[in-house]
Protein backbone atom coordinates (compact mmCIF):
# COMPACT_ATOMS: atom_id res chain seq x y z
CA UNK A 1 0.00 0.00 0.00
CA UNK A 2 2.67 2.36 0.02
CA UNK A 3 2.63 3.31 -3.58
CA UNK A 4 -0.42 5.51 -2.77
CA UNK A 5 0.11 8.68 -2.53
CA UNK A 6 -2.07 12.37 -1.86
CA UNK A 7 -3.60 13.31 -5.14
CA UNK A 8 -2.04 16.37 -6.88
CA UNK A 9 1.02 15.78 -4.29
CA UNK A 10 2.30 12.84 -5.95
CA UNK A 11 3.10 14.54 -9.06
CA UNK A 12 6.85 14.18 -10.06
CA UNK A 13 8.35 17.04 -10.27
CA UNK A 14 9.44 20.05 -7.80
CA UNK A 15 6.71 21.55 -5.47
CA UNK A 16 5.89 24.32 -7.71
CA UNK A 17 5.31 21.98 -10.70
CA UNK A 18 2.92 19.89 -8.77
CA UNK A 19 0.63 22.79 -7.35
CA UNK A 20 0.67 24.45 -10.61
CA UNK A 21 -0.92 20.99 -11.39
CA UNK A 22 -3.34 21.48 -8.83
CA UNK A 23 -3.98 24.63 -9.49
CA UNK A 24 -4.51 23.99 -13.28
CA UNK A 25 -6.68 21.03 -12.65
CA UNK A 26 -9.58 22.60 -10.20
CA UNK A 27 -8.83 26.28 -12.38
CA UNK A 28 -10.65 24.06 -15.14
CA UNK A 29 -13.11 22.50 -12.98
CA UNK A 30 -14.96 25.98 -11.66
CA UNK A 31 -17.08 27.10 -14.20
CA UNK A 32 -18.75 23.45 -13.77
CA UNK A 33 -18.49 23.42 -10.57
CA UNK A 34 -20.45 26.72 -10.34
CA UNK A 35 -22.81 26.33 -13.61
CA UNK A 36 -25.71 23.95 -11.87
CA UNK A 37 -25.85 26.01 -8.88
CA UNK A 38 -25.94 29.68 -9.24
CA UNK A 39 -28.74 31.18 -11.16
CA UNK A 40 -29.47 34.34 -10.61
CA UNK A 41 -27.89 37.36 -10.99
CA UNK A 42 -26.47 37.60 -7.95
CA UNK A 43 -25.08 34.45 -7.27
CA UNK A 44 -23.46 35.05 -10.97
CA UNK A 45 -21.89 38.06 -9.37
CA UNK A 46 -20.27 35.57 -6.69
CA UNK A 47 -19.06 33.15 -9.14
CA UNK A 48 -17.04 36.02 -11.34
CA UNK A 49 -15.62 37.32 -7.78
CA UNK A 50 -14.92 33.75 -7.20
CA UNK A 51 -12.77 33.00 -9.97
CA UNK A 52 -11.06 36.42 -10.33
CA UNK A 53 -9.64 35.63 -7.05
CA UNK A 54 -8.81 31.86 -7.70
CA UNK A 55 -6.47 33.47 -10.94
CA UNK A 56 -5.05 35.29 -8.22
CA UNK A 57 -4.46 32.91 -6.34
CA UNK A 58 -2.80 30.98 -9.11
CA UNK A 59 -0.90 34.24 -10.18
CA UNK A 60 0.55 34.81 -6.66
CA UNK A 61 1.65 31.15 -6.13
CA UNK A 62 3.36 31.42 -9.92
CA UNK A 63 5.27 34.61 -8.53
CA UNK A 64 6.21 32.19 -5.45
CA UNK A 65 4.09 34.77 -3.64
CA UNK A 66 3.13 31.88 -1.20
CA UNK A 67 1.46 33.93 1.74
CA UNK A 68 -0.60 35.57 -0.35
CA UNK A 69 -1.96 33.37 -2.31
CA UNK A 70 -2.90 30.88 0.55
CA UNK A 71 -4.52 34.75 2.13
CA UNK A 72 -6.45 33.79 -0.54
CA UNK A 73 -7.27 30.34 -0.85
CA UNK A 74 -8.47 30.70 2.59
CA UNK A 75 -11.02 33.46 1.45
CA UNK A 76 -12.03 31.38 -1.05
CA UNK A 77 -12.28 27.80 1.17
CA UNK A 78 -13.85 30.07 3.94
CA UNK A 79 -15.93 32.91 2.81
CA UNK A 80 -17.19 31.52 -0.46
CA UNK A 81 -17.09 27.64 0.40
CA UNK A 82 -14.91 26.76 -2.11
CA UNK A 83 -14.33 23.01 -1.71
CA UNK A 84 -11.54 23.01 -4.50
CA UNK A 85 -9.85 25.71 -2.61
CA UNK A 86 -10.10 23.84 1.18
CA UNK A 87 -8.79 20.72 -0.37
CA UNK A 88 -5.39 22.45 -2.07
CA UNK A 89 -5.11 24.09 1.66
CA UNK A 90 -5.22 20.47 3.24
CA UNK A 91 -2.81 19.05 0.21
CA UNK A 92 -0.58 21.83 1.23
CA UNK A 93 -0.35 21.41 4.41
CA UNK A 94 0.11 17.53 4.38
CA UNK A 95 3.16 18.46 2.46
CA UNK A 96 4.75 21.15 3.87
CA UNK A 97 7.29 22.28 1.53
CA UNK A 98 5.63 25.21 0.33
CA UNK A 99 4.18 25.81 3.83
CA UNK A 100 4.97 24.12 7.05
CA UNK A 101 3.78 20.89 7.93
CA UNK A 102 0.76 20.43 9.85
CA UNK A 103 -1.21 17.82 10.19
CA UNK A 104 -3.98 18.96 12.44
CA UNK A 105 -4.87 21.91 9.88
CA UNK A 106 -4.91 19.79 7.05
CA UNK A 107 -7.43 17.65 7.89
CA UNK A 108 -9.45 20.87 9.13
CA UNK A 109 -9.07 21.74 5.68
CA UNK A 110 -9.95 18.21 4.29
CA UNK A 111 -13.20 17.77 6.32
CA UNK A 112 -14.03 21.37 5.44
CA UNK A 113 -13.82 20.29 1.48
CA UNK A 114 -15.50 17.10 2.22
CA UNK A 115 -18.79 18.87 3.75
CA UNK A 116 -18.85 21.23 0.31
CA UNK A 117 -18.81 17.85 -1.63
CA UNK A 118 -15.12 17.05 -2.71
CA UNK A 119 -14.81 13.87 -3.45
CA UNK A 120 -10.57 14.07 -3.95
CA UNK A 121 -10.89 15.30 -0.26
CA UNK A 122 -12.51 12.72 0.99
CA UNK A 123 -9.66 10.50 -1.30
CA UNK A 124 -7.04 12.66 0.06
CA UNK A 125 -8.65 12.24 3.75
CA UNK A 126 -8.17 8.41 3.32
CA UNK A 127 -4.62 8.48 2.33
CA UNK A 128 -4.32 10.86 5.44
CA UNK A 129 -5.54 7.91 7.72
CA UNK A 130 -3.75 5.04 5.99
CA UNK A 131 -0.35 7.04 6.31
CA UNK A 132 -0.99 7.70 9.77
CA UNK A 133 -1.11 11.18 9.47
CA UNK A 134 -3.91 11.82 11.86
CA UNK A 135 -2.73 10.47 15.06
CA UNK A 136 0.68 11.85 17.23
CA UNK A 137 1.82 8.13 17.10
CA UNK A 138 1.86 8.16 13.46
CA UNK A 139 -0.27 4.87 13.41
CA UNK A 140 -1.93 4.34 10.04
CA UNK A 141 -6.24 3.97 10.54
CA UNK A 142 -7.38 1.80 7.76
CA UNK A 143 -10.77 1.72 8.77
CA UNK A 144 -11.29 5.30 8.87
CA UNK A 145 -9.11 5.34 5.70
CA UNK A 146 -11.64 2.83 3.92
CA UNK A 147 -14.08 4.41 4.66
CA UNK A 148 -13.11 7.88 3.38
CA UNK A 149 -12.08 5.99 0.24
CA UNK A 150 -15.54 4.58 -0.31
CA UNK A 151 -17.00 7.99 0.31
CA UNK A 152 -14.55 9.31 -2.21
CA UNK A 153 -16.04 6.45 -4.91
CA UNK A 154 -19.66 6.75 -4.50
CA UNK A 155 -18.98 9.79 -6.52
CA UNK A 156 -17.07 8.37 -9.09
CA UNK A 157 -13.37 9.26 -7.93
CA UNK A 158 -11.22 6.73 -9.96
CA UNK A 159 -8.20 7.15 -7.93
CA UNK A 160 -10.61 6.00 -5.24
CA UNK A 161 -11.03 2.80 -6.80
CA UNK A 162 -7.88 2.00 -6.80
CA UNK A 163 -7.26 2.81 -3.18
CA UNK A 164 -10.32 -0.19 -2.45
CA UNK A 165 -9.37 -2.21 -4.57
CA UNK A 166 -5.77 -2.83 -2.56
CA UNK A 167 -7.45 -2.54 0.12
CA UNK A 168 -9.66 -6.10 -0.47
CA UNK A 169 -6.22 -7.30 -1.74
CA UNK A 170 -4.25 -6.49 1.22
CA UNK A 171 -7.29 -7.35 3.41
CA UNK A 172 -6.37 -3.37 5.24
CA UNK A 173 -10.00 -1.87 7.05
CA UNK A 174 -11.70 -4.35 5.23
CA UNK A 175 -11.79 -8.46 5.28
CA UNK A 176 -9.11 -10.03 2.41
CA UNK A 177 -11.04 -10.51 -0.76
CA UNK A 178 -9.36 -10.92 -3.22
CA UNK A 179 -12.51 -11.04 -5.83
CA UNK A 180 -13.79 -7.72 -4.74
CA UNK A 181 -10.04 -6.22 -5.44
CA UNK A 182 -10.51 -7.44 -8.86
CA UNK A 183 -13.87 -5.73 -9.28
CA UNK A 184 -12.27 -2.67 -8.02
CA UNK A 185 -9.31 -2.65 -10.40
CA UNK A 186 -11.80 -3.49 -13.37
CA UNK A 187 -13.79 -0.31 -12.21
CA UNK A 188 -10.69 1.59 -12.68
CA UNK A 189 -9.44 0.15 -15.15
CA UNK A 190 -12.83 0.59 -17.50
CA UNK A 191 -12.44 4.43 -16.25
CA UNK A 192 -9.07 4.96 -17.72
CA UNK A 193 -6.40 4.13 -14.55
CA UNK A 194 -2.92 3.06 -16.81
CA UNK A 195 -1.89 1.09 -13.26
CA UNK A 196 -4.87 -0.31 -13.16
CA UNK A 197 -4.77 -2.20 -16.45
CA UNK A 198 -1.82 -4.66 -16.31
CA UNK A 199 -3.20 -5.43 -12.76
CA UNK A 200 -6.52 -6.37 -14.15
CA UNK A 201 -4.44 -8.12 -17.13
CA UNK A 202 -2.54 -10.38 -13.81
CA UNK A 203 -6.02 -11.40 -12.14
CA UNK A 204 -7.32 -12.54 -15.17
CA UNK A 205 -4.73 -14.33 -16.04
CA UNK A 206 -4.72 -16.38 -12.60
CA UNK A 207 -8.89 -16.50 -12.73
CA UNK A 208 -9.20 -14.20 -10.36
CA UNK A 209 -12.45 -12.78 -12.06
CA UNK A 210 -14.40 -16.12 -10.76
CA UNK A 211 -16.80 -15.90 -8.05
CA UNK A 212 -15.65 -19.30 -7.70
CA UNK A 213 -13.76 -19.97 -4.00
CA UNK A 214 -10.13 -20.27 -4.79
CA UNK A 215 -9.35 -23.56 -4.94
CA UNK A 216 -12.08 -24.23 -7.14
CA UNK A 217 -11.44 -21.50 -9.06
CA UNK A 218 -7.66 -22.64 -9.35
CA UNK A 219 -8.61 -25.97 -10.40
CA UNK A 220 -10.69 -25.25 -13.32
CA UNK A 221 -7.78 -22.95 -14.55
CA UNK A 222 -5.32 -25.88 -14.34
CA UNK A 223 -7.54 -28.01 -16.24
CA UNK A 224 -8.69 -25.29 -18.93
CA UNK A 225 -11.93 -24.26 -18.23
CA UNK A 226 -12.47 -20.99 -18.90
CA UNK A 227 -8.80 -20.87 -19.72
CA UNK A 228 -9.27 -19.13 -23.32
CA UNK A 229 -11.23 -16.72 -22.30
CA UNK A 230 -9.40 -15.13 -19.43
CA UNK A 231 -6.33 -15.27 -21.61
CA UNK A 232 -7.93 -13.11 -23.81
CA UNK A 233 -9.26 -10.72 -21.25
CA UNK A 234 -5.72 -10.77 -19.73
CA UNK A 235 -4.09 -9.78 -23.51
CA UNK A 236 -6.62 -6.85 -23.77
CA UNK A 237 -5.89 -5.43 -20.85
CA UNK A 238 -2.33 -5.91 -20.71
CA UNK A 239 -2.19 -4.34 -24.19
CA UNK A 240 -4.16 -1.53 -22.99
CA UNK A 241 -1.18 -0.77 -20.93
CA UNK A 242 1.73 -1.23 -23.08
CA UNK A 243 -0.08 0.52 -25.73
CA UNK A 244 0.15 3.81 -22.98
CA UNK A 245 3.78 3.10 -23.35
CA UNK A 246 4.28 1.52 -20.21
CA UNK A 247 7.84 -0.58 -20.20
CA UNK A 248 6.58 -3.83 -17.95
CA UNK A 249 3.04 -4.37 -19.97
CA UNK A 250 5.37 -4.22 -22.89
CA UNK A 251 7.37 -6.42 -22.09
CA UNK A 252 4.67 -9.27 -21.04
CA UNK A 253 2.47 -8.49 -24.13
CA UNK A 254 5.79 -9.54 -26.00
CA UNK A 255 5.62 -12.68 -23.95
CA UNK A 256 2.08 -13.22 -24.75
CA UNK A 257 2.73 -12.55 -27.94
CA UNK A 258 5.58 -15.23 -28.30
CA UNK A 259 3.62 -17.64 -26.86
CA UNK A 260 0.37 -16.95 -28.51
CA UNK A 261 -0.96 -16.27 -24.48
CA UNK A 262 -4.53 -14.59 -25.57
CA UNK A 263 -3.37 -13.49 -29.21
CA UNK A 264 -1.91 -15.69 -31.84
CA UNK A 265 2.10 -15.62 -32.10
CA UNK A 266 3.36 -12.91 -33.88
CA UNK A 267 7.63 -12.73 -33.50
CA UNK A 268 7.45 -9.38 -35.16
CA UNK A 269 5.56 -7.83 -32.83
CA UNK A 270 7.05 -9.71 -29.95
CA UNK A 271 10.38 -8.25 -31.26
CA UNK A 272 9.10 -4.60 -31.26
CA UNK A 273 7.40 -4.35 -28.25
CA UNK A 274 10.88 -5.90 -26.60
CA UNK A 275 12.62 -3.05 -28.57
CA UNK A 276 9.87 -0.73 -27.01
CA UNK A 277 10.43 -1.83 -23.58
CA UNK A 278 13.67 -1.99 -24.06
CA UNK A 279 14.31 1.16 -24.96
CA UNK A 280 12.82 2.86 -21.79
CA UNK A 281 15.82 0.19 -19.91
CA UNK A 282 13.83 -2.26 -18.65
CA UNK A 283 15.82 -4.77 -17.31
CA UNK A 284 14.08 -8.40 -18.60
CA UNK A 285 13.65 -6.63 -21.93
CA UNK A 286 16.97 -5.84 -22.19
CA UNK A 287 18.10 -9.04 -21.68
CA UNK A 288 15.69 -11.12 -23.73
CA UNK A 289 16.43 -8.57 -26.64
CA UNK A 290 20.02 -9.43 -26.29
CA UNK A 291 19.64 -13.32 -26.22
CA UNK A 292 17.28 -12.62 -29.40
CA UNK A 293 19.72 -10.71 -31.18
CA UNK A 294 22.78 -13.05 -30.19
CA UNK A 295 20.69 -16.39 -31.54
Amino acid sequence: MNNIHLYQCGVMGNMKTRINFVFALYFSLMSVAYAELNTDAMSMYDAAIIEKKWGQAVSYFNKEDVPNSVKLLNELGLVYNVAKAANVLGVLYLDGQVVPKDYERAKEWLERASTLGSAIAEYNLGVLYQNGQSNVLGKSEYDQAFKWYKKSSDKSFVLAYVALAKCYYFGFGVAKDIHQAFNWFLKAAENGDEESMPIVAYLYSRNYSSKLPRPLAWLLLLFGVDQGKNREAAFYWMQRSAIRNNPVAQYNIAIMYQYGIGARKNEELTFQYLKNSADQKYPLAMQKLKKMKAQ
